[in-house]
């Protein structure tokens, strides 16, 4: 057959290495309508101080329209199981959800700000600054200032240098 132009298909492909600062993390979550805000409190510190990244709670409405809430856990892959474990132990859920999900952050690091007011960590990421809460806190109980005082103190100081 004679065609007036190319009778053809072009493919590409493509491969990507990692992104740099990406991991692959995994993604739990459970809808929950009969515990109370203490006891969810509870199982997401709980979860916090045994390996979860972040845990969160969204307010949704389930079935029958009754209130709730949906638990969210972001943890490391190999900390899957482990976290879905301590999941049924501390809270009321029948069941949860989770999916693998990539992640991109910034590069960050650590620095201690000499203040007034002690030493106070601050994390630097993509040019921004963030003073850390538990040493500001700590701060501002000890000298009766401001949360606000103690966080400004600490970026004014890694500012001057």
């Amino acid at each position: 057959k004679q065609l007036a132009h190319a009778n053809c298909l072009r493919a590409m492909l493509i491969e990507t290495d990692e992104p740099k600062n990406g991991d692959t993390v995994t993604e739990i979550s459970a809808n929950i309508d009969d515990m109370t805000g203490e006891e969810m409190a509870f199982a997401a510190e709980t979860l916090l101080q045994n390996g979860a990244l972040d845990v969160w709670m969204t307010p949704i409405m389930m079935k029958k329209g009754r209130p709730a809430n949906m638990l969210g856990i972001l943890c490391k892959n190999e900390d899957r199981e482990r976290i879905i474990e301590l999941c049924f132990k501390h809270t009321t859920t029948l069941g949860v959800r989770y999916v693998e999900k990539h992640r991109k952050m910034l590069e960050r690091d650590f620095v201690k700000a000499d203040t007034q007011y002690g030493q106070i960590t601050v994390k630097r990421a993509g040019g921004n600054l963030h003073a850390e809460y538990a040493d500001c806190a700590q701060a501002a109980r000890e000298n009766d200032i401001t949360l606000r005082t103690a966080a400004n103190s600490a970026i004014n100081a890694i500012n001057k240098e």
